[in-house]
């Protein structure tokens, strides 16, 4: 009978204690979400959510649903990292729950913007910023030119960010990003050896298109906001900025379907001076690593007033600098102006302006007016002082005929246009000029040049251009000509 009486005590102790933990996960997550939406007791229900983490089936739905809902009270408690850790950690362990996981990875990347709170963007539409490559013993590599348009896409307002670079190999990038968010929404890549690349960032994915001899896709699936690569230098000009400020990025290069992270410091301030003036600069530390491997080190220099231009960036083979700044119109040709060579002219809104000169020692100075993404046709001025030719090839006459002997030499396969009855004009003065034809395997080209003497000085532009673009491409050059101004 004693022994009994001990059986049922016990027994009647375990059914007291079952209501403690026998409670099942789904009336545990029900516990949770009142205590977080009812009660308003994020602290309760975080404790409550990881209780159902803790108890819940490995493949069951309950425990993502938790890590979901603890990782929104994280963030309406303000610990966005801590948020982060967690929506990552769902995602990690329950892949087979898709619905849930589509929304943390969708909760990630807004999370993302958020913890870098970026500024109002600091530059005007129309801002085109001109730089120059040096290499690390300050010889010229190549020009660079940014560009920022606002546009239009499927109805949204858009940012369009472009970059030239004209060296030994010429890139274009392009990128269209939010102007609400800053999100990054298609990009393309076009280089002369390494070939094309166009993206498109979607929430959870980035899909990649290469043209590398033959045609391929890349489909590379992401948790978290991705830049593409080429908003770095703008991304860089809105964040709150200041001695001891940090923050780390995602970015992605499609050309070479790589993604990295950059975690940015600001090191300090220093006064620069370059070509486009002298600035009060905040130093930044780019420090660049893949999967956690630290890769390289980087430094850019932005300007520390209400534009943040981009004023130097240098990395171990090559430092950049900022040469001039130029607004475009909504409307109408561009004014460039080259003081130092004692030239102006203007020149349609889409061509991009590159100092080239490194190209040519034996000139003074050669620009490159590039067409949209180096597409159908090219115009080059070049400027010879005096002495830098012999005084017989300071003629234009005589530099026609040389250059024309240039294309016998080359044994290119070309035929002379006649001469035309009247040539343009610059500054009310005659010119010379050439047009030939020339057949390259299948491609059939136009290349023209027009000379002219500015005092002592011999000027040229030359044209290279698809035969079917050469009337229109000559025309714009005409109208070059005609604001043509040097003294």
């Amino acid at each position: 009978m004693k022994k009994a009486k001990i059986l049922i005590i016990a027994l009647l102790l375990c059914m007291s204690a079952a209501p403690a933990w026998a409670k099942s996960t789904s009336e545990l997550l029900e516990q949770a979400i009142y205590a977080e939406e009812t009660v308003g007791n994020l602290h309760a229900a975080i404790k409550l959510y990881g209780q159902v983490i803790k108890e819940a089936d490995a493949y069951g739905a309950d425990a993502a649903n938790a890590l979901y809902r603890q990782s929104i009270c994280y963030q309406r408690l303000g610990q966005l990292e801590k948020s982060t850790e967690t929506l990552n950690k769902l995602i990690a362990s329950y892949p087979n729950q898709s619905e849930i996981v589509a929304k943390a990875k969708a909760s990630l990347g807004k999370l993302s913007a958020q913890m870098i709170a970026l500024e109002p963007a600091p530059w005007q539409d129309g801002e085109v910023l001109m730089y120059s490559l040096l290499s690390p013993s300050g010889a010229n590599l190549a020009g660079m030119t940014t560009s920022i348009n606002a546009s239009q896409h499927e109805g949204e307002a858009v940012w369009h960010f472009e970059k030239y670079i004209a060296g030994p190999n010429r890139w274009y990038r392009s990128v269209i990003a939010s102007q609400e968010d800053f999100f990054p929404i298609k990009g393309s890549s076009v280089h002369s050896k390494l070939g094309n690349a166009n993206v498109t960032f979607e929430e959870n994915q980035i899909t990649t298109i290469f043209k590398m001899g033959k045609k391929s896709e890349q489909i590379t699936k992401i948790s978290k906001l991705v830049y593409d690569n080429e908003q770095a230098q703008h991304l860089v000009r809105r964040l709150p900025l200041a001695p001891g400020y940090s923050v780390t990025v995602t970015v992605y290069e499609p050309l070479f379907n790589s993604i990295s992270d950059v975690k940015i410091s600001v090191e300090g301030k220093e006064t620069l001076d370059v070509p486009a003036g002298s600035y009060d600069c905040f130093k930044l530390k780019l420090a660049v690593s893949k999967d956690g491997a630290h890769l390289d080190d980087q430094f850019i220099w932005v300007a520390d007033n209400s534009s943040r231009y981009t004023v130097k960036f240098h990395t171990s083979e090559a430092t950049i600098v900022l040469d001039r700044i130029k607004q475009m119109n909504s409307e109408g040709p561009i004014l460039y102006d080259f003081p130092e060579h004692r030239l102006s002219f203007k020149t349609k809104r889409d061509r991009r302006v590159i100092d080239i000169s490194y190209a040519d020692d034996s000139v003074a100075f050669v620009l490159a007016l590039l067409n949209p993404k180096f597409r159908a046709s090219k115009i080059v001025l070049v400027v010879i002082e005096p002495g830098m030719d012999p005084e017989r090839l300071m003629i234009p006459e005589n530099k026609k005929k040389y250059h024309i002997r240039g294309l016998q030499r080359k044994g290119k396969e070309f035929s002379l246009r006649p001469d035309p009855v009247a040539t343009p004009k610059v500054m009310g003065q005659p010119t010379v000029m050439y047009v030939a034809d020339i057949k390259a395997g299948k491609k059939e080209m136009v290349e023209s040049r027009i000379y002219f003497k500015i005092g002592e000085r011999l000027c040229y532009f030359a044209i290279s251009s698809k035969k079917a673009m050469f009337e229109k491409t000559f025309a714009e050059l005409e109208g070059i000509l005609e604001n043509f101004i040097a003294h």
